[in-house]
């Protein structure tokens, strides 16, 4: 389970580090508060999102069940 996460893990810290670096640098968004938090905050919402994502995917049967709201 855990080998399935890790390559969208990290494709989602790229992402995210690379929106950082374009605020700060193409736009000039000041970055105020620590950047190392920022991240390991960063990483824990990745986590979870996947983990939902996982948990829907191991529950439901079929996609229809899947993307269903209720």
């Amino acid at each position: 389970m855990t080998g399935k996460l890790i390559p969208y893990v990290c494709v989602g810290l790229l992402m995210a580090s690379l929106i950082i670096a374009a605020a700060w640098f193409l736009f000039h968004v000041p970055i105020r508060g620590n950047l190392f938090t920022l991240m390991v905050l960063t990483l824990l919402y990745i986590f979870v999102c996947l983990g939902i994502g996982l948990l829907a995917s191991t529950v439901a049967h079929n996609q229809q069940q899947a993307t269903r709201s209720s």
